[in-house]
């Protein structure tokens, strides 16, 4: 989802910075195929049935690759899509649903045609001339996997995962329980699983394999970075590179150029330029299927500072918990630290979880030393945040409403230090909604608009304007621009900034 991106500073005062993760709420980016036109087979029955949403759903319907691929602009409930699912019967051999999206897969005898409804699609049948082989007995695994379907629609991948995954076990030799696996993975954050599960299939898994595929390969990734505020301004150029060493291991590497200008943090009259080249290399590695670690190692080329970091997650997008720590990173985020040459250290956890498929909670803390190159400790201090978010408008135009907490209290302060004064005891309370809005289909246009209070003093309105490129053959590309007033460490109230940001997916693991 966009709103994460387009909620503030957050990522971009973050101190070490990774290759974006892969869209997953669409698999399917190619455009449709457009195979040479046959004759249709001559049918020997036919029934329409439909697939109903509660109220009004703009829909767009294609067919490629033997897949029928709708999508949506708002979340069908559970029972709907249950119903749906039990009225097809066995007539599919895939019916997979995403957060905004439904593939469906006839069976050999059937073929399907779909029509535009206002409250959804009218799905005709028609049975072609049967085949010579019987189909197997069911033995409860339409069933399972009819429920399956309908929490994936809920919004629950991880629980229709573990679902599908029982019944895998049981028909390990079914195509349309693997298709159906495989989807589940994807969605739930198991994308290296569901990439070698679309390769072993028969048709490779089609569009949604290949995207797959890119999401677990090599990628490079370029972005420009412009941030403007009363006496403190930045401008950052980054590059990243990062392929699979293993199925497990994944390798990065990346260079960023900043260059900041700024009043003296010290306190004299001059006004200070910094140009600072960082390099650093991560290395992520997943030690088990909901267990992941990255090392993280960063250098300045030009000081002589070497900082690390390990970052270690557990669970899936529906509950996970976070686990940081950082001992002297390059700060590059702070004035003092950007200005006069500074590092970080940093202890933190928290986690999240999503309760209902549009309410998702978050959480974390932890403490950090500032410290100036060759200079020593300077401040100590305890942060905090979280938030809640809840997804009011599934359809056209989207609407989410979030709070968020954003808290920093100085623990302690080397006497008499005037560079690190700006540091001091923030707290933040912002209040914000997030409008969405696809354009013709290939970008989407995100508007951010709040406001935000500091109790140790200052308010101001949040705002931010955000246009991407809907993953489209590998490429994705995002433009922001926007206002925050949110307090941060070391950094004006008020500040201005810009981004763009592009990235390129190459293929599959080796």
């Amino acid at each position: 989802m966009m709103i994460a991106a387009l909620i503030g500073l957050a990522a971009v005062t973050d101190p070490v910075r990774h290759l974006p993760e892969p869209v997953i709420a669409d698999l399917f980016d190619d455009p449709p195929a457009l195979p040479a036109p046959l004759p249709p087979a001559p049918a020997v029955g036919a029934v329409t049935i439909l697939l109903r949403w509660p109220a009004a759903v703009a829909v767009t319907v294609e067919q490629t690759e033997g897949d029928l691929i709708a999508r949506y602009d708002r979340l069908l409930d559970e029972a709907h899509a249950a119903a749906f699912a039990a009225a097809v019967g066995d007539r599919l051999d895939r019916l997979d649903w995403g957060p905004d999206n439904l593939v469906m897969r006839g069976r050999p005898d059937q073929r399907l045609t779909a029509r535009i409804l206002p409250d959804g699609l009218a799905i005709l049948f028609e049975t072609l001339p049967p085949l010579p082989e019987a189909a197997e007995p069911d033995d409860g695994r339409d069933a399972g996997l009819l429920r399956a379907q309908a929490e994936a629609a809920a919004g629950y991948p991880a629980r229709a995962r573990c679902r599908i995954a029982t019944i895998a076990a049981a028909w390990p030799d079914d195509p349309a329980v693997q298709a159906s696996l495989a989807s589940a993975e994807y969605a739930s954050g198991r994308v290296e699983d569901a990439a070698a599960r679309y390769r072993a299939s028969p048709d490779g898994g089609g569009v949604a394999g290949r995207a797959a595929a890119r999401a677990v390969g090599p990628a490079t990734e370029a972005s420009a970075l412009l941030r403007d505020g009363r006496g403190f301004d930045q401008q950052e150029v980054t590059v990243r590179v990062g392929a699979p060493l293993s199925a497990t291991l994944r390798l990065e590497a990346g260079a960023r150029h900043v260059r900041s200008r700024g009043d003296d943090p010290a306190g004299a009259t001059i006004r200070r330029k910094m140009d600072a080249t960082e390099g650093g290399l991560s290395l992520a590695a997943r030690v088990a299927p909901d267990v992941r670690l990255r090392l993280d190692i960063t250098t300045l080329l030009d000081a002589n500072i070497v900082g690390t970091g390990i970052t270690a997650s557990v669970g899936d997008p529906e509950r996970r918990g976070t686990l940081r720590l950082a001992y002297h990173l390059p700060d590059l985020a702070t004035s003092p630290g950007a200005l006069l040459g500074g590092w970080i250290d940093r202890a933190g956890i928290g986690g999240g979880a999503r309760f209902a498929p549009g309410f998702t909670v978050r959480a974390e803390g932890g403490g950090i030393r500032y410290g100036l190159i060759g200079g020593g400790r300077r401040v100590t201090s305890l942060v905090a945040e979280g938030g809640l978010e809840y997804l009011v408008r599934r359809r056209l135009p989207t609407l989410a409403l979030a709070y968020r907490f954003d808290g920093e209290y100085i623990l302690d302060r080397r006497v008499a230090d005037i560079a690190y004064s700006a540091i001091a005891n923030r707290e933040n309370h912002i209040v914000e909604g997030t409008i969405g809005q696809p354009i013709g289909g290939r970008l989407a246009l995100t508007g951010v608009a709040g406001w935000t209070v500091n109790r140790y003093g200052g308010s101001g309105p949040v705002a931010s304007l955000g246009l991407s490129l809907v993953p489209v053959n590998g490429w994705e590309a995002s433009l922001i621009g926007g206002i925050s007033s949110i307090s941060r460490a070391g950094l004006p109230e008020r500040q201005r900034y810009g981004r763009l940001n592009v990235t390129r997916r190459l293929g599959a693991t080796p």
